[in-house]
């Protein structure tokens, strides 16, 4: 049983290493100081979320990835052939589409066969990453 839940959170571990590497190709591009603090604490957000995560996976007595795997190096290897934007608008949906993108794996998550703690733990950062979508979205209006 705590194998595959260990390896459920694991999954969403990488999806949040993931998200903290692509807040660090955002943030190179991002001029706009009010849009570059929000988009600093999304990422803490991000850091804060893995911990949590690397904590409950040591406390089911399980290894925590270090990484974002092999779906994650595939995606930073994509990136270096695509051609960065330095459009603001572009980068906050970019930053948008990812957001919903962790919440759409999360849900799928929660479909699964998670313990109770560890199901609290996923709905507690799901509801923030949807916070995070909320300020993207105010982000994206007031920069349009």
């Amino acid at each position: 049983m705590n194998k595959s839940i260990i390896d459920e959170l694991n999954t969403f571990l990488k999806g949040n290493y993931m998200a903290i590497h692509a807040y660090d190709r955002y943030l190179q591009n991002i001029d706009d100081s009010n849009v570059r603090q929000v988009f600093q604490i999304i990422q803490a957000n991000h850091r804060k979320h893995a911990q949590l995560i690397k904590k409950r996976i040591l406390a089911l007595r399980g290894e925590p990835a270090d990484n974002a795997g092999m779906i994650g190096k595939l995606v930073e290897w994509m990136y270096t052939f695509k051609q960065e934007t330095t459009e603001l608008a572009h980068i906050i949906k970019d930053a948008q589409t990812g957001e919903y993108r962790g919440i759409k794996k999360s849900k799928e998550m929660l479909e699964n066969d998670l313990d109770e703690e560890s199901l609290a733990l996923v709905k507690q950062i799901l509801k923030k990453d949807e916070e995070h979508v909320a300020l993207l979205t105010k982000l994206l209006e007031s920069n349009n």
